[in-house]
């Protein structure tokens, strides 16, 4: 999200109160998977979560956006971190919605120095199905498929709020 927005470090853009919202609904995903699947400790998952959160909104870091963006591809892969997560909260009941987000976001990874540049070219010149399946690998009617196409606005929206807050 931050990239998208125009923001350097990580704290600037998780530091809006939009975000945090986000970031509270993800985390919730992700911490209801670990409850659910892998039945972790809720005090170590709060623990983690609020390490984390810290992390990311912590204004003394200076955590480059790039550094955590960088190399699309590599994090939007079936087995990774987040198309990976997101097919773990689907298989077990959980509507990844903000995860989704997440990965939509990824799709709008604008960086003329990273390897995966490519992927701006890609997702504006392929329509959104074909996008998905192409570039990404996930099938016609995949469940997270079917997900991020019928957030596809709502997302696209989302970015757009997101670049006003930051001109106020």
């Amino acid at each position: 999200m931050g990239h998208v927005v125009g923001f350097k470090y990580l704290h600037e853009i998780a530091n809006l109160d939009f975000s945090k919202k986000i970031l509270s609904h993800c985390f919730s995903e992700i911490s209801n998977l670990l409850l659910l699947k892998y039945k972790i400790d809720i005090k170590t998952i709060k623990y983690y979560s609020k390490k984390e959160f810290n992390r990311f909104t912590n204004k003394l870091l200076f955590d480059p956006i790039d550094r955590v963006a960088r190399e699309p591809f590599r994090k939007l892969k079936v087995d990774e971190r987040l198309i990976g997560a997101a097919n773990k909260c689907i298989s077990i009941g959980i509507y990844p919605k903000t995860i989704s987000f997440g990965i939509f976001c990824a799709f709008n990874y604008k960086n003329k120095n990273d390897p995966d540049y490519n992927i701006s070219y890609l997702f504006n010149a392929l329509n959104k199905e074909d996008f998905l399946e192409i570039a990404l690998g996930l099938r016609k009617n995949e469940p997270l498929s079917e997900i991020l196409l019928e957030n596809w606005e709502l997302y696209s929206k989302n970015l757009k709020t997101l670049k006003k807050l930051k001109l106020k």
